[in-house]
């Protein structure tokens, strides 16, 4: 894992964060689960990541978090 927010969060954060993934020459290994329950905010950063080549996955419940990681 090499990203964990935690709320509240400042969208500086993510924006930063996500810049330094655009910079990965090999995006498609990645696999990014994003939780959290403000779907809005799950399908900003899922098209962002996705547009980069990136696997994404978002769920807004925490009790499918177990099931999302098998």
């Amino acid at each position: 894992i090499n990203y964990v927010f935690h709320k509240p969060l400042f969208a500086h954060s993510i924006l930063k964060s996500i810049e330094e993934i655009l910079q990965v020459k090999n995006r498609q290994n990645f696999k990014v689960l994003i939780l959290d329950d403000d779907q809005d905010f799950c399908g900003f950063v899922s098209e962002i990541l996705k547009d980069a080549g990136m696997d994404v996955m978002a769920i807004y419940d925490g009790g499918q978090l177990f099931k999302a990681l098998d």
